[in-house]
């Protein structure tokens, strides 16, 4: 059996100096030649969770080595028009909103918002579903093959925060069974005030109208979350519709 030490010549750099703490409370290394920004190349990670919690004084596998997001806070372009969804995302990472509804054309930056709330929950190792919508319908059908279909409802309606993006798109009314899908979902988060974040090009008579008022309303509810229209131009053309 290997000795303690042979282990942690393994995990532990020669030089402990170079260990800090990071801004997400686990210890890493500072090493130049390190490829994970997280731990070091350390490949575990300590949480800075309280005395009491599941996670706490537990080495945890760092999910950095194995996550490579594209699309994070950090390379978001903050350009007019986005300033007010970037901070409304940030405070939905942070506990501070549990309801955001971002609007606005494509490419204005709405699902790399999405992206990046997701990035930072799941780099913090919380429970996270992202999906576009039309996705996750196709996958709920799919569902009826195998019987798993109410199960991928249900997920979706108690997951620790839900991502959807595109709501309404591929279609300009959306078919019964999609409608009830989605009211079914959006609904049980409503009530019960979940970490929920929606992207849409539609706007409120919009929704009305591929959906219906019932979606709307909650959508639309000022009291309960934030609504942001994102009125920047289409990063990818650099064009106004």
């Amino acid at each position: 059996m290997e000795q303690l030490k042979d282990f942690l010549r393994h995990v532990v750099p020669e030089n402990p100096s170079s260990l800090k703490p990071s801004e997400c409370g686990e210890w890493v290394n500072e090493s130049p030649v390190a490829t994970c920004s997280a731990c070091s190349d350390l490949r575990f990670i300590v949480l800075d969770k309280p005395l009491g919690d599941p996670l706490y004084g537990k080495a945890l596998p760092c999910r950095a080595c194995n996550m490579s997001f594209r699309q994070t806070f950090a390379n978001f372009e903050d350009i007019p028009g986005t300033e007010k969804a970037l901070k409304a995302s940030k405070r939905l990472v942070s506990g501070e909103l549990t309801w955001l509804l971002l609007m606005g054309p494509p490419g204005a930056g709405k699902s790399h918002l999405l992206h990046a709330i997701e990035a930072e929950i799941r780099y913090d190792y919380g429970q996270v579903l992202y999906k576009g919508v039309p996705d996750l319908m196709e996958e709920i059908k799919a569902g009826f093959d195998d019987h798993t279909s109410e199960a991928r409802v249900l997920n979706a309606m108690s997951v620790e925060t839900l991502l959807l993006d595109d709501l309404g798109a591929g279609r300009d009314v959306a078919t019964p069974w999609v409608k009830e899908q989605v009211y079914r979902i959006v609904n049980r988060r409503y009530e019960r005030q979940l970490p929920t974040a929606i992207t849409t090009n539609l706007d409120f008579d919009g929704i009305v109208r591929a959906h219906d008022g019932r979606l709307a309303s909650r959508l639309f509810d000022r009291h309960v979350g934030e609504q942001v229209e994102m009125t920047a131009k289409d990063y990818r053309t650099g064009k106004e519709w």
